[in-house]
């Protein structure tokens, strides 16, 4: 999971990325996608979260559920 996250959430912060298809990462994921964002936390951490799903997922509702997530942890901790 760790290498995916590295690889394919290479957008600047903040900014929602979607890979959809994943053989380059292995030929059994070439059917899913990976829509994740990555975020600077309160007191220097950084974090990327990420849901990996089917090429078939509703991708509105998905990069919704990822920004709000995001954003919940970047304010919880404000």
């Amino acid at each position: 999971m760790l290498y995916l996250l590295e690889r394919f959430l290479s957008e600047p912060q903040g900014e929602v990325a979607v890979r959809i298809g994943l053989a380059d990462a292995h030929p059994s994921m070439s059917e899913l996608a990976i829509i994740g964002v990555s975020v600077n936390l309160p007191g220097g951490a950084a974090g990327k979260f990420a849901v990996v799903g089917p090429m078939r997922m509703d991708y509105e509702r998905v990069i919704s559920a990822v920004n709000h997530v995001a954003q919940a942890f970047q304010s919880a901790q404000a």
